[in-house]
C-alpha cells in the first residue's frame, strides 16, 4: 500500500490511521526484511533535530507516526488536516491483536528484570491465540556486549515472520535495531514502543481514556514519575518554537477547530468554563469588560490560603475588568485536579482563552507542574499569564527543582509576590521576567469608628491564633509558654482556630478555646477587640490572619519569617524569635503597654492596613498590573488603567473558607 507522508520541519512522518498502522505493522512482519516502525514524541522530535547520529538511526524506519501531541497540532496548524496521533502504547496493543489473528508470534524486549514475561502473561490472558515465542529485559551491559546481541539475533532468527517490540525507551531501542540488522539476514517488524511494556505488565497506569483523548497523557505521566520525566517534558521547551512556525506558515481558525475534534474533545468545551465550577456569576462573566481576568488554581469554595486569596479576588469587578475562576485544584482530589489542569491546558491550545488573562496562583512542588502546564500552554499561544507566588516551600522548590521552576516562570508575562524577599529570590531565578509586589488582600476598608468600639471592647486580655496548629506556626511554643502568662495574667484568654497538624489538641490547655476549621469571617470576629494575633512562626509567608488583625487594629506577634518585615510600617507589629523566652517577652511587651500606646497603634494599624492591603488598594494594584500586561489586542478593546472611581466591590460575595495561613 502506498503511505502518504510529510515533511515536519524536516523529519519525515506517514499520515497513517491507526488500523493502517497496525496492519502496516503485520505486513512488515511477514515480508522477509527487517522492519523497523517508530513513534516520535516531542523529545524525540527535539533529538532528531539537533543530533546528526539520531537522524541516521530514524532513517532505518520503514514507518514514522506521530505519538506526541505537538507533533500533530503543527501538521493541523500547516494545514494536514487527516494527521492523526498514535501513540506508541496504543499502536503496540492493536498490533498484538492483529498478530494474534493472524497467528504471527511476537517477542517482548525491555523493562526491568521481570517484567518483560509479566507483561506476556497479562497479553496472553486477554488475547486468545496469541504466541509470545521471546520475552528478554535486557541491562545496559548486554545492550553494548556484541556476543550477547548475536546471540538474541540468533534467537529472534527462529521465527522468521515475527513482531518484536523494543521497549527500551529511545535511542536505545533504534540502536538494537541497527545492531541486531547488522548482518542483512535478520527478518520481521521491529516495533519501537518504549515504555508499552510496562503499562503491559501492569507497571505503570495509564491515564483516564479523557485524558487519553486530549492528547494530555504526558502530563499525568509527569504527575505520576516528575522527577524522572520532568526534564523531558518541561526543561526543554524548544517545542514551542517549531511550533510557532508551524503556526506561521499557517494557522487559521479552521485549523485550530480541526485539533479539537482530532483529540475528541468537542464535548469538553461545548459545555464551556462551567464544567470546571466557574465561581464567577453568569452576569460577570457576560459582561463587556475591556478586560477578562480568569483566576487558575484552588477551588475558591474550599479551604487554605490560597483558596481564601482566590476567593477574595472575585469580589474585585468593575468597568476595567471583571473576574471569574477555572479551579485546578481541590483537597483530596490528585488526579481529577490533573485532569482540569490538563482540559484547561487544551483549551488554552485550541484558542478558547485568546481574549482573556490568566492569573495562576502556584505554591510550590506539585504546583510548579499542575499549574505550570497551564503557564506554558499560555505562553505557547501568547496568551497574558500572570503567576502570584504563594506557599511558605517556595524556597526550597526552587533549591531541589531550580530547573521547572526556572523554565515555568521564565514563561510568566508577570510575576507577583508577597514582598521584596520573594521578589528579590524570583529576580536572581529569572531576571527577564517583570515582578510586582502585591500583599493578599485584608479585606474591604474599616468603616470609621473602629479604634472607639476596639476601645469598648473589654479589658480582659484576650489572645488570639489562627492557622495550621503545628510547629511551622509557632504553636507547640505558645504551648510553653501559655501556662506563665496565665500565670502573671489570670484572666488571659486564648482562642484558637484553624487544623491541628503535628502537636497535641489545644484542649487541654488552660482559659483556652478551640474552635477547629472556621470561616474567615468567625476568626475576624475573635480578631476585633482581641489584645494580640500570636503567629511565632518558623516559615510563613504572609499570612492572611495577620493583615485581618491589622485591618480589624489588632496587634501582631509575629517572627520574623517569610515575608513578614513588610508590616513593620503598621506600628503594631512586635516581633520575636520562635523561642519560648522570646515569646514570651513580647507577650510581656504588648500586656504593659499604656491604653494610650494601644490606642495609637491600633489606629495606625487601620490606616496602614487602608492605604497597603485592603481590597481596594488592592485592586487598584491589580487593574495596573493587568493593564500592563494586556496584549495590543486587548488594549485595544479599552483595556486603559482607570482611576479609583471605577473600582467597585461586589458585597454579595461570600468569603468561604477557613482562616487563611
Amino acid at each position: 500500500m502506498q503511505r502518504i507522508s510529510y515533511r515536519l520541519h524536516g523529519l519525515k512522518i506517514h499520515d497513517v490511521s491507526m488500523p493502517e498502522a497496525a496492519d502496516a505493522v503485520v505486513s512488515f512482519a511477514a515480508d522477509g526484511r527487517a522492519n523497523l516502525v517508530v513513534t516520535p514524541n516531542s523529545d524525540h522530535y527535539l533529538r532528531w533535530q539537533d543530533s546528526p547520529a539520531f537522524r541516521e538511526l530514524y532513517g532505518l524506519a520503514a514507518l514514522v507516526v506521530p505519538d506526541g501531541f505537538p507533533l500533530v497540532l503543527m501538521a493541523h496548524l500547516e494545514g494536514r488536516r487527516s494527521v492523526q496521533r498514535i501513540p506508541g502504547v496504543d499502536l503496540f496493543y492493536a498490533s498484538m491483536r492483529l498478530a494474534a489473528q493472524t497467528g504471527i508470534p511476537v517477542g517482548l524486549i525491555g523493562g526491568k528484570q521481570g517484567v518483560a514475561g509479566k507483561a506476556a502473561q497479562n497479553l496472553a490472558a486477554v488475547m486468545p491465540g496469541l504466541r509470545v515465542f521471546l520475552t528478554e529485559s535486557p541491562n545496559p551491559e548486554e545492550l553494548a556486549d556484541p556476543a550477547y546481541v548475536a546471540d538474541l539475533r540468533s534467537r529472534l532468527g527462529r521465527e522468521p515472520a515475527k513482531v518484536v517490540a523494543l521497549c527500551l525507551g529511545s535511542p536505545k531501542q533504534e540502536e538494537l535495531f541497527r545492531a541486531l540488522t547488522a548482518d542483512g539476514n535478520t527478518t520481521g517488524c521491529y516495533l519501537g514502543v518504549g515504555a508499552a511494556i510496562d503499562f503491559a505488565a501492569g507497571e505503570v497506569r495509564r491515564a483516564p481514556r479523557a485524558v487519553q483523548d486530549a492528547g494530555l497523557e504526558w502530563l499525568y505521566r509527569l504527575g505520576q514519575e516528575p522527577r524522572r520525566l520532568w526534564k523531558r517534558y518541561l526543561h526543554d521547551t524548544r517545542i514551542f518554537g517549531y511550533v510557532a512556525r508551524s503556526t506561521a506558515a499557517g494557522v487559521t481558525s479552521s485549523a485550530l477547530a480541526l485539533v479539537a475534534r482530532t483529540v475528541g474533545a468537542t464535548a469538553v468545551f461545548s459545555s464551556g468554563v462551567h464544567l470546571f465550577g466557574s465561581s464567577g456569576s453568569a452576569s460577570q462573566q457576560g459582561k463587556d469588560a475591556s478586560m477578562r481576568i480568569v483566576h487558575v488554581g484552588p477551588d475558591p469554595q474550599t479551604q487554605g490560603g490560597m483558596a481564601s486569596v482566590i476567593a477574595e479576588y472575585l469580589t474585585f469587578t468593575g468597568e476595567t475588568f471583571t473576574s471569574s475562576s477555572i479551579p485546578t485544584w481541590a483537597p483530596r482530589s490528585r488526579f481529577r485536579s490533573l485532569g482540569n489542569a490538563a482540559r484547561l491546558c487544551l483549551q488554552i491550545l485550541v484558542g478558547q482563552h485568546d481574549r482573556n488573562t490568566l492569573h495562576v496562583h502556584m505554591s510550590e512542588f506539585g504546583s510548579f507542574i499542575r499549574e505550570g502546564a497551564v503557564v506554558l500552554a499560555a505562553h505557547m499561544r501568547a496568551v497574558p499569564v500572570l503567576v502570584s507566588l504563594h506557599g511558605a516551600d517556595f524556597g526550597e522548590t526552587v533549591a531541589r527543582y531550580p530547573g521547572i521552576t526556572r523554565n515555568v516562570l521564565s514563561k510568566a508575562s508577570g510575576i507577583i509576590c508577597l514582598g521584596p524577599k520573594q521578589k528579590a529570590m524570583v529576580a536572581r531565578l529569572v531576571p527577564r521576567v517583570t515582578t510586582h509586589i502585591v500583599p493578599n488582600p485584608s479585606g474591604p476598608g474599616t468603616s470609621a469608628g473602629l479604634p472607639e468600639r476596639l476601645a469598648a471592647a473589654g479589658s480582659a486580655p484576650h489572645f488570639v491564633f489562627a492557622g495550621d496548629v503545628g510547629t511551622r506556626k509557632g504553636f507547640d511554643l505558645i504551648q510553653t509558654v501559655w501556662p506563665e502568662v496565665i500565670a502573671k495574667y489570670p484572666g488571659a484568654t486564648l482562642d484558637v482556630c484553624g487544623p491541628v497538624t503535628d502537636v497535641a489538641a489545644p484542649i487541654e490547655l488552660p482559659r483556652c478555646t478551640y474552635h477547629g476549621t472556621v470561616a474567615r469571617e468567625k476568626v475576624a470576629e475573635l480578631l476585633l477587640g482581641a489584645e494580640c494575633l500570636l503567629l511565632p512562626s518558623r516559615k510563613e509567608v504572609l499570612p492572611m490572619s495577620a493583615l485581618e488583625a491589622l485591618r480589624l487594629g489588632t496587634h501582631v506577634i509575629a517572627s520574623h519569617a517569610g515575608e513578614m518585615d513588610s508590616l513593620a510600617g503598621s506600628a503594631a507589629v512586635t516581633y520575636c524569635d520562635p523561642t519560648p523566652d522570646a515569646l514570651l517577652a513580647a507577650i510581656t511587651s504588648v500586656l504593659e503597654s499604656t491604653p494610650a500606646d494601644k490606642q495609637a497603634r491600633s489606629e495606625k494599624a487601620i490606616r496602614w492596613s487602608a492605604e497597603n492591603s485592603s481590597n481596594e488598594r488592592i485592586a487598584l494594584r491589580l487593574q495596573h498590573i493587568y493593564t500592563s500586561h494586556q496584549r495590543t489586542s486587548h488594549t485595544s478593546q479599552g483595556g486603559k488603567h482607570c482611576g479609583k472611581a471605577d473600582y467597585q466591590l461586589r458585597h454579595s460575595h461570600a468569603r468561604p473558607g477557613p482562616s487563611a495561613s
